[in-house]
């Protein structure tokens, strides 16, 4: 398989076009229905039930991973589909390819950690603002009614239910609101475009990245793929699919045991200092191990080795007592300085591309062939869609300086996560709780910064609570996909940023009707909407009650996560044996990989044993057997969410983390 792609990627036939009129019914039909199931899994799921799942199967998550397994499955079903009907109605694999990066796209922005989190957030200050609490003269008073409602009589049927979101008062209290929102969601995807027009020509054809993540769709539906017709495949399809099976029916008959094997390592470690350890669950996911034997070997091995590293320090901070460093060893700081090691070496090692790009655009060259837009597109991009940003805080009231200071960091971080997708593919990635705006009041101070900057920071939380479903990389990876398939890239890259935006004005439209029809404190999302709208104002009144200084101990962390990331850079450049990569380290403190860790660990394992056993042809061979193990659980678990979405009956999740 890895040859069929270097083949097609130097083939001599011209582009074609992976955007026509039928990629665009199909586009406009699909992200809703993707946003919707999307969110019938997660936000709109209910509350918890055996096994870790949910009343409609909430616990899958599909936005937690880096592969979405219902865009997944929603391309297998076209493809599957396309093979059936005639061929002046069928999809051809450029349409199939540009529907997946679209669908990818609208989902990552309607996801978990994108804006599920915003919608309640923009009620959550003025509702829950009380004399007690006193909320509206510490922080709710610096809020406009642009980024929040600041109309309490319309939040109402918001948390009560039994009300509809199309009264003429609701609509007034909203759209300003959903209309801000979008254009700033608008602005952010057009900067993420200019960045990876940049990066593509140096990361997709100079450095011939990997990208291990667009392996699964690129099989299933570009040319020339034999995946379906692979008895390999379809043996791993059986397997897996047959155990998830077996798992549903035993989540719904509870006399049948499941087939799930899970055990808390923190609970056989109760003695000072080793329960520092904390939550530590051990449990095989076979599609994470699968997703792992398809990544290269230093991630996986880098991946647990630093887990176990950051678990190790914790005992050794409760053995020295560092009663004055609470959040020692601060692995998350270290966690975000890597990643500021991780985009700056990639940026100094494709410097003159990068130098190259935009002196042709200062110069208004012509756009080549192959790039997406031109140089100068590019730079206008980047260059408007940041000045977008910064003014669309400071008309808010935030410090100009403030804002360029927290976008440029979360740039910054976004492509650091972007390499560790293409160069990796890196299962999860996550980051919690741990944003630009936490650093800046880590640099700056609480007491320096102001209320009215802390608290229009804290607005931002929608889209830097965590890291597991961003859109930048999609981006990229819709790309690469055109690369590899010689699809016209001009189109991929519009199409990621309309479904993005068509994503994002549904997930809008989608909440703000069911929480008016039910209530969105009335169970069918209660957990998260409480969460996500408290998180950050509960964090912010620390901020307001407690200012503080400039947080040494955090700024040292990222120096050091920073510097060890360079090292370990400089180690693999040097040394082709160096086992240790920079991308495990930046990963190893994240909340998904706490659940993954042992299945990184066996993955890992696996793929050492086959490679001894049978080298690289053996590997290769070994391919569509494990995409298969991917495509069974994805599929089974996949119609089991739909059949729990149709009947409201509580159903077996597959990834339950």
């Amino acid at each position: 398989m890895a040859s069929r792609s270097a083949t097609v990627e130097t083939a001599p036939q011209p582009a074609i076009s992976g955007v026509t009129a039928r990629t665009w019914v199909y586009g406009a039909v699909l992200v809703p229905v993707s946003v919707y199931w999307m969110l019938r899994m997660e936000m709109l799921s209910g509350g918890s039930t055996r096994g870790g799942g949910s009343a409609l199967g909430g616990a899958f998550y599909p936005t937690a991973m880096s592969v979405f397994f219902n865009v997944v499955f929603l391309l297998l079903a076209l493809v599957a589909v396309s093979r059936l009907l005639p061929k002046r109605f069928a999809l051809d694999g450029a349409e199939l390819l540009t529907l997946y990066a679209m669908v990818s796209a609208a989902t990552a922005v309607s996801g978990v950690d994108m804006i599920q989190v915003l919608v309640p957030m923009a009620a959550y200050p003025t509702w829950f603002a009380s004399p007690e609490n006193d909320w509206e003269n510490t922080f709710a008073r610096f809020l406009p009614s642009w980024w929040v409602v600041r109309d309490r009589s319309a939040l109402e049927g918001f948390y009560v239910g039994g009300d509809s979101f199309y009264r003429a008062a609701h609509l007034r209290a909203w759209l300003p609101v959903v209309g801000a929102w979008l254009a700033f969601l608008a602005a952010m995807l057009l900067v993420f475009g200019g960045l990876v027009a940049l990066l593509r020509k140096q990361w997709i054809e100079r450095e011939r990245l990997s990208y291990p993540i667009v392996q699964l769709p690129l099989e299933l539906a570009g040319s020339g793929s034999g995946l379906l017709g692979n008895r390999l495949f379809w043996l791993g399809v059986g397997v897996t699919g047959m155990l998830t099976v077996y798992n549903t029916v035993a989540y719904l008959v509870p006399v049948m045991p499941l087939l799930v094997w899970s055990v808390n390592l923190g609970e056989f470690v109760r003695e000072h200092p080793w329960r520092a350890i904390g939550f530590t669950p051990l449990r095989l996911f076979p599609f994470v191990i699968s997703m792992v034997f398809l990544i290269p070997q230093e991630l996986s091995f880098s991946g647990w080795f630093f887990y176990w590293l950051a678990k190790g320090l914790r005992v050794l901070g409760a053995v020295a007592g560092f009663r004055g460093l609470p959040e020692f060893p601060y692995a998350r700081h270290q966690s975000f300085g890597a990643y500021l090691a991780i985009f700056a070496f990639a940026i100094w090692a494709g410097r003159r591309q990068f130098i190259d790009v935009l002196r042709r655009g200062w110069r208004g060259s012509p756009r080549e062939e192959d790039e997406p837009i031109s140089g100068r597109g590019a730079i206008l991009c980047m260059v408007g869609g940041f000045a977008f940003l910064v003014a669309f805080s400071a008309r808010a009231g935030m410090a100009a300086w403030v804002a360029v200071a927290f976008f440029a960091a979360y740039f910054i971080l976004m492509t650091g996560i972007t390499r560790v997708r293409a160069e990796l593919g890196a299962p999860v990635h996550d980051l919690h709780f741990l944003g630009p705006e936490r650093m800046i009041v880590a640099g700056a101070g609480s007491r320096r910064l102001g209320a009215q900057n802390l608290a229009l920071l804290s607005v931002f939380y929608w889209f830097n609570r965590a890291y597991r479903c961003v859109p930048m990389p999609i981006q990229l990876e819709g790309l690469k996909l055109a690369q590899a398939e010689r699809i016209r890239s001009r189109g991929m890259f519009w199409a990621t940023i309309a479904g993005g935006v068509v994503g994002g004005l549904s997930v809008w439209w989608m909440l703000l009707h069911a929480f008016y029809r039910e209530g969105g404190l009335s169970g069918i999302a209660s957990y998260a909407v409480g969460a996500f709208g408290r998180e950050p104002f509960v964090r912010l009144e620390g901020w307001l009650a407690f200012p503080s200084e400039t947080d040494v101990p955090s700024l040292v962390a990222i120096v050091i996560g920073a510097v060890v990331s360079a090292g370990l850079l400089v180690l693999r450049t040097r040394y082709v044996w160096w086992p240790l990569h920079p991308l495990g380290y930046a990963l190893a403190d994240d909340y998904a990989m706490n659940w993954i860790w042992s299945s990184v660990l066996a993955g890992w394992f696996l793929k050492v044993v086959v490679l001894r056993a049978t080298g690289i042809r053996g590997y290769r061979k070994a391919l569509p057997l494990f995409l298969g193990f991917i495509m069974g659980e994805f599929a089974v678990g996949s119609i089991a969410s739909l059949v729990a979405i149709a009947t409201g009956h509580a159903m077996y999740a597959f990834k339950n983390w």
